[in-house]
Parts: structure tokens; C-alpha cells; sequence
């Protein structure tokens, strides 16, 4: 999932529209969600994305932009992360 900050979705979400991107039945007032192929846009309150993240809207190195592998459980969280360190080259 990318999650991008915007300050304001419903107004974003207008954008990607006139791209031709179909905005998701789960959308609402505070996050607009768009099925990308095999992912997910989400267009978020950029205030609360930095909230999310612990950090300061204005903080050095927030770039408004969060990544996200959503698992279904701890377990898969624990395999991936296990993929991801024996992985490399």
C-alpha cells in the first residue's frame, strides 16, 4: 500500500480521478483508497499520517509518504521480515 499525505483527500482524489483511476467503495471524508493493480493508493490527511508515523508534520525527512505490506498476521509479518534479511545478494 502507498499512502500519500495531501491536505486535503476528497479534493486529491479529483486528480487521480481525471487520470482514470476508480475510487474505492471504502473511501470516506478522511482517506480515499484507489486499487492500483496489486496494490493500493490511499490518499490521507497529511497531519494525521505524520501522527501515525510518530513524527512532526513539518519534521525534517517527512516527505508526506508512507509504504505498507498489510499480512493478515503476526506470523506473516515475522516470515516476510525472515525473507526479506536472507534475501539478499
Amino acid at each position: 500500500m502507498v499512502t500519500l499525505g495531501v491536505s486535503d483527500p476528497l479534493l486529491s482524489a479529483t486528480f487521480y480521478e481525471r487520470l482514470g483511476f476508480a475510487r474505492s467503495g471504502k473511501s470516506d471524508e478522511n482517506m480515499v483508497w484507489f486499487r492500483t493493480g496489486g496494490t493500493v493508493l490511499a490518499l490521507y490527511p497529511r497531519r494525521a499520517l505524520a501522527e501515525d508515523i510518530g513524527t512532526d508534520v513539518g519534521g525534517n525527512g517527512f516527505g508526506g509518504i508512507a509504504l505498507a505490506l498489510n499480512v493478515g498476521s503476526k506470523e506473516e509479518v515475522d516470515r516476510f521480515i525472515t525473507l526479506l534479511t536472507y534475501s539478499h545478494d
